[in-house]
């Protein structure tokens, strides 16, 4: 569980990880990037609070970056299996950790597993949750993962620890969920189950300036290049071609918005 300045939501998010029920050792790994708000002592709290529980927190007095602290806080995983929350959802299953679990030590040559998310938007204060994906299968390849939007939540993702790796451009990504999944994925198939199991809050505005979609864009085709270079296989041109052409059309016609935008305010003058 990585966090930044989650103090209103952090204490649902870890006890949603505490009341998992299984029959295996497992530790919660929590990395707090440097909250300016007050998230660590909402931690301390927590853990005074369940002073059994199995969690190693991680209180960085300077902000290391969203991606550097994924990575730090996934290095200090240990077990066989991780499985991602980030500090502003949570899980809604007490069995959602053995469920996955069970799964992938039935089935060698699934590489990770997922189910299905509810998102609740927190902008609109709305108390309905609607589904975040709708899906028509349950078995997934690395193809269905070079896609314009990323194929399931980063809450509902368990996969095996040996498949993950750490590329030098992965750092940079903005994406880093999606970048995983691929990296996973490439190694063996996944499974979605289908349940409902975790909640994603919607608390941050949409993209809505050209800089910022056009910032979007950017990182997305720096995500989908440095993939297909990682990936290096032939079979999946088309859908790298299918992706990047999509991000490459949207810069152009932002671009074009933006010349026309600039004209329209040269000739006023």
């Amino acid at each position: 569980m990585i966090t930044y300045n989650h103090s209103q939501y952090i204490e649902e998010a870890i006890e949603s990880i505490l009341r998992q029920e299984v029959t295996f050792d497992w530790e919660l790994v929590v990395s707090n990037d440097a909250s300016t708000d007050n998230t660590h002592e909402k931690i301390t709290q927590i853990i005074e609070k369940y002073p059994q529980a199995p969690i190693r927190y991680f209180n960085h007095t300077s902000n290391l970056g969203m991606m550097n602290n994924f990575i730090f806080a996934l290095k200090e995983c240990t077990g066989t299996y991780i499985a991602l929350c980030e500090g502003d959802d949570y899980w809604t299953d007490a069995r959602k950790l053995k469920l996955q679990v069970d799964f992938l030590e039935s089935k060698p040559e699934f590489a990770g597993v997922f189910h299905n998310t509810v998102f609740k938007d927190e902008i609109s204060e709305s108390a309905e949750l609607n589904n975040w994906r709708s899906y028509q299968k349950s078995k997934f390849g690395i193809e269905d993962t070079i896609s314009k939007v990323s194929l399931f939540h980063t809450s509902s993702f368990l996969f095996r620890k040996k498949f993950m790796d750490y590329p030098d451009w992965f750092k940079n990504v903005q994406s880093g969920d999606m970048a995983l999944f691929s990296i996973v994925a490439s190694r063996g198939p996944l499974y979605r189950i289908d349940k409902e199991m975790s909640v994603y809050r919607k608390n941050t505005g949409g993209i809505t300036s050209t800089i910022q979609l056009k910032g979007y864009h950017k990182k997305r085709l720096y995500l989908f290049h440095n993939l297909k270079r990682y990936l290096n296989r032939s079979d999946l041109d088309p859908h790298f071609k299918s992706v990047l052409g999509y991000h490459k059309n949207e810069l152009a016609a932002l671009r074009k918005r933006n010349l026309k935008q600039k004209l329209k305010r040269l000739f006023k003058k």
